[in-house]
């Protein structure tokens, strides 16, 4: 079945798969429309409200329906509900159980005209009315210092950079949905009837086939969102969107809540899949967290010590005490390793 996206009550009522559904429910199409539930949490009412509507008239057993009497019903009920849409829009929110009843009423006279209908459950499908299923998910952890490639069930192939973790729903063909916290670049597989949704805590991203890379680690105040192919559209908890094509970033700010777009230059925010380690105008503090991300250590800071300016510099493929020699060159620090911690003093 295609995607459907309904806005009304009639959209369902039009749709000839949700109608089979009700009359002649499959496990199959229990289970596209349980998933389309789980999907569209915001339109599982008006699901709802049809179906009880198509439940509601049940042709009695010795009698049959032609076509011509089908489309009759069906138009009177189209009819009955676009009143009601037309008449809750200019009488607002106030009545709604008046204007609830009214509809009902119609409908039912509607059907009574007609002679042949009563009123009666429908014999399956009222066990699926999109009961509340408990998801499972399946989850993958990076540590600190590691960087891994996996591949998701319907062929994405997702590198996650350290201290990362991603979660995806254990029907994942079907609902292609994902959980950030962390970085992570996508090779997304296309498949227009699924989109790709990608969760972090501060951005939704949404695609059909692409490739991006995604930051949204906990202890940053920045998250960004990198397209190198394809289209992607982001949508803020605050419900403000963007969309990108190639070479365009999303850069939102945790503290202000804003959201920019700017080009980008790809080992900035993406040469880490490459082993490129880049510096671009950055306190001592975030390279000292990104290094802890990187290298699996942690920065010991002496007391009294005075972390002034910004770093900028370029590293590709080097050890940690490669890196902190060129960090000491150009600063007035000095680093011991020692184990898993690093100590940062004052040079004398």
């Amino acid at each position: 079945m295609k995607r459907f996206d309904p806005e009304n009550i009639e959209d369902f009522l039009k749709h000839p798969d949700f109608v089979k559904w009700v009359h002649q429910p499959t496990s199959k199409s229990d289970r596209y429309w349980n998933n389309w539930c789980t999907r569209n949490t915001k339109k599982v009412h008006l699901l709802r409200h049809a179906k009880e509507i198509i439940q509601g008239m049940k042709l009695e057993e010795q009698n049959e329906m032609s076509s011509e009497d089908h489309q009759m019903i069906r138009e009177k009920l189209l009819a009955e509900n676009k009143k009601f849409n037309s008449v809750s829009k200019t009488k607002g929110n106030n009545g709604n159980s008046k204007l609830l009843l009214a509809w009902a009423s119609g409908i039912a006279a509607s059907i009574l005209i007609l002679g042949f209908l009563y009123f009666g459950p429908n014999r399956r499908s009222e066990q699926v009315a999109c009961p509340e299923k408990k998801v499972e998910w399946i989850s993958k952890r990076v540590p600190r210092g590691v960087k891994k490639i996996y591949t998701l069930p319907d062929g994405t192939k997702v590198t996650m950079n350290s201290g990362s973790w991603l979660s995806y729903r254990e029907d994942f063909e079907e609902n292609r949905v994902v959980r950030l916290y962390g970085q992570a670049f996508f090779e997304v597989t296309k498949d227009p009837e699924h989109p790709f949704e990608i969760y972090s805590k501060y951005l939704k991203t949404q695609v059909l086939g692409t490739s991006f890379d995604v930051k949204s680690y906990k202890d940053e105040d920045k998250v960004h969102v990198a397209v190198v192919t394809g289209k992607v559209k982001v949508q803020t908890s605050e419900g403000i969107t963007n969309e990108m094509t190639p070479g365009e970033a999303t850069f939102y700010n945790k503290k202000d809540k804003s959201l920019t777009e700017a080009k980008y230059e790809y080992e900035d925010l993406i040469g880490w899949k490459e082993k490129i380690l880049k510096f671009n105008r950055l306190t001592y503090p975030e390279v000292f967290k990104q290094l802890s991300r990187w290298y699996d250590v942690d920065f010991v800071v002496d007391e009294g010590v005075a972390l002034r300016g910004q770093y900028t510099a370029k590293f590709n493929n080097q050890s940690l005490s490669n890196v902190l020699i060129g960090l000491s060159y150009s600063s007035n620090l000095s680093f011991d390793i020692q184990g898993k911690k690093v100590l940062v003093k004052q040079k004398r």
